[in-house]
C-alpha cells in the first residue's frame, strides 16, 4: 500500500465502527509511531490520507501525538454523537427476524491472496475490484448511518473481522443463531474460487476488512427499511435470519450445499491461521 492508502484505509476502519450503531463521527486524535528514516514525502503522504478522508466525512483533527518507533503505527481514536439519542446494540436479537447487510462479501479475501502472493500484473488486472478493497477500501457511509437510524433495526455489527467472526460476535450476546440463505456471490469472487480452487465459502466468511454493516431487523419492519433504503440509493439486502438454536447455517441452494460456519480469521494474540 502506498502511504496515502495506510491513512485512507485507517480513517474508514474507524468510522465504519461507529456509523454502524448511528453514531455520527465528528473528531478524532491521531498517534502516530514514525521510523527517524521516514521519508519527509511519505509522511506527507501518510497525512493526506488520513485529512482527506476526515475531511470528506466532516471528522474534525483534535489533537493527538508523535513518537518514534522501529514500524510505522498509525492508531486513530475517533468520537461522536447519536442525534437521536439512541445506539444501536449487538443484545435483543429474537428468533425469526432478517439479517441483512450493506455489501458483498469474498472481494477482500481474493484481492489479499494475490497481494500476498505476488501475482502476476495480468491476475491483478483480472481481479483490480479485489485488489481495491484491500488497498482502496470504501465505505457505504450514507447507508450505514440511514439504515441504522431506522425504526425497527435491533442489532448491528460491522464486518471488518469477517462476517463468520461478526456473526459469531453477535451470536454469543443473544440466545439464538444465523441462518444464512441468501448470500450474494459476486461473479468475479466464484470465478476466482474455481480459477484457484479455493473454497468459496471461505472467501465469503473468513476475508475480513470488508467495512459492510451486518443488520439484524424486525420482521415485520424489514419492508419498509428496504424500501428506504431502495428509495434513497442505499445498497441493503436479505441475506438470512435469526433461529433458535445458536448455530450459524449456511446455505447456498445454488451449490446444493449446507455448511456449519465456525468463527475463523485474524485474533490478536491467538495463533488462528487463515
Amino acid at each position: 500500500m502506498e502511504f496515502f492508502q495506510v491513512g485512507v484505509k485507517s480513517v474508514i476502519m474507524n468510522l465504519s465502527d461507529l456509523v454502524v450503531k448511528g453514531i455520527e463521527p465528528k473528531g478524532m486524535i491521531v498517534v502516530l509511531g514514525l521510523s527517524s528514516t521516514m521519508d519527509v514525502q511519505d509522511f506527507d503522504d501518510l497525512l493526506g490520507g488520513i485529512g482527506k478522508t476526515a475531511a470528506r466525512y466532516n471528522v474534525k483533527y483534535i489533537g493527538g501525538d508523535i513518537n518514534e518507533a522501529d514500524d510505522l503505527v498509525v492508531s486513530i481514536t475517533v468520537f461522536g454523537f447519536h442525534r437521536e439519542g439512541r445506539i444501536v446494540p449487538r443484545k435483543g436479537i429474537q428468533p425469526g427476524q432478517i439479517v441483512a447487510t450493506t455489501g458483498q462479501f469474498g472481494f477482500n479475501a481474493v484481492g489479499l491472496k494475490l497481494l500476498l502472493h505476488d501475482a502476476s500484473q495480468d491476475k491483478l488486472d483480472r481481479y483490480q475490484s479485489c485488489c481495491d478493497a484491500v488497498i482502496r477500501p470504501t465505505l457505504n457511509y450514507e447507508a450505514m448511518l440511514d439504515v441504522a437510524h431506522q425504526d425497527g433495526v435491533v442489532a448491528s455489527i460491522d464486518s471488518s473481522d469477517g462476517l463468520s467472526a461478526s456473526l459469531v460476535d453477535l451470536m454469543d450476546m443473544n440466545e439464538c443463531g444465523f441462518l444464512i440463505d441468501s448470500l450474494p456471490v459476486d461473479p468475479l469472487v466464484e470465478q476466482f474460487s474455481q480459477e484457484f480452487e479455493t473454497d468459496l465459502t471461505d472467501l465469503l466468511f473468513f476475508g475480513g476488512e470488508e467495512y459492510h454493516a451486518i443488520f439484524v431487523i424486525d420482521d415485520q419492519a424489514w419492508p419498509e427499511i428496504h424500501a428506504y433504503a431502495m428509495d434513497h440509493g442505499h445498497y441493503l439486502e436479505r441475506i438470512g435470519i435469526t433461529i433458535p438454536e445458536k448455530e450459524i447455517i449456511y446455505e447456498d441452494a445454488s451449490r446444493g450445499i449446507t455448511q456449519h460456519i465456525t468463527r475463523r480469521g485474524f485474533e490478536h494474540f491467538g495463533q488462528v491461521s487463515y
